[in-house]
């Protein structure tokens, strides 16, 4: 079994049972992975929600957009999910910019 926190692998997320996306690891930029984002059909449903993630400037000076963002992300219940596992990964933070995604999975 793979080890979820083990900077390799890919996930895939899912939107109500749909893979909206899989990510497939590239490399590591501690505490997170960097990931290429491989579109399914479902993506075009969420795209909209990263995309609003990404357009908040940085830094967000009082975190009101990026907390607004996220509350719409988190909304849509994603589910994350290893593949070489099947585990569930139940707290993590995605953010997708294009075609790139940087993921930071926390502890149990």
């Amino acid at each position: 079994m793979s080890d979820i926190h083990a900077p390799q692998g890919t996930w895939r997320l899912l939107r109500d049972g749909e893979v909206v996306c899989t990510l497939h690891y590239l490399r590591a930029d501690q505490p997170f992975f960097i990931s290429e984002v491989e579109p399914s059909p479902g993506w075009p449903s969420v795209k909209p929600y990263f995309d609003e993630l990404s357009a908040v400037p940085r830094p967000d000076k009082d975190g009101l957009r990026t907390a607004r963002a996220l509350k719409r992300l988190r909304a849509l219940q994603l589910v994350l999910e290893d593949m070489a596992s099947g585990r569930v990964v139940d707290r993590y933070y995605l953010a997708i910019d294009d075609d790139l995604a940087t993921l930071r999975i926390s502890g149990s």
